[in-house]
């Protein structure tokens, strides 16, 4: 897997304590995305065995409650992804799939991939990043954005989580500086 970074605990993406997972890669390129560092393809390939240990071992250790996965682009690794997450499916049931494609998109594709994908997916944020519509909406970098609630089961404690009405942003230390979780304002990364 073209894998980006993996943090735990989070909450800025999602409820409860999360497992956050980004991926690598996407052509998008969006103005103003929150993860530019994780648009070039190139990037740490990490064999997906191995994630799938991380991700089990922080799960339990943590007493990790939900599963946050973001990019890049996710619906690029979809073949991956559905096997991660069918190895993690006794482990956690609640995942939320932020993609820069609309769930039409994802369906019209017709592909099987992401048909498997999507009935491992609790939450779908779907749509691209427009930062002209970035106006603070929690679980939404835009307006344009649109919350599926594809497991029923999910949508009271996501709409619990949504009427906090405020982002959150967890912050992590990292080797080369300090990585910024959530969903951030409009301008977040400008040098203004």
């Amino acid at each position: 897997m073209r894998l980006g970074r993996v943090l735990y605990p989070i909450h800025a993406l999602g409820p409860g304590e999360r497992l956050g997972l980004w991926l690598q890669g996407c052509e998008r390129k969006c103005p103003g995305c929150a993860n530019p560092e994780l648009q070039p393809f190139e990037g740490k390939e990490v064999p997906k065995e191995m994630v799938l240990a991380m991700c089990r071992a922080a799960i339990k250790d943590y007493a990790l409650t939900g599963i946050s996965v973001t990019g890049g682009e996710p619906l690029l690794q979809a073949e991956e992804l559905v096997w991660l997450l069918d190895g993690l499916k006794d482990f956690c049931d609640d995942v939320l799939l932020f993609t820069g494609f609309t769930l039409n998109e994802i369906r019209e594709e017709k592909k099987e991939v992401y048909e498997r994908l999507l009935e491992r997916v609790s939450v779908l944020v779907d749509g691209e990043y427009r930062q002209e519509e970035n106006h603070g909406e929690i679980l939404k970098g835009s307006s344009n954005q649109i919350i599926h609630f594809l497991n029923e089961n999910k949508k009271e404690q996501y709409e619990e989580y949504i009427k906090t009405d405020r982002r959150i942003i967890d912050s992590f230390a990292a080797q080369d500086g300090i990585v910024s979780v959530g969903i951030h304002p409009a301008g977040f990364l400008s040098k203004e």
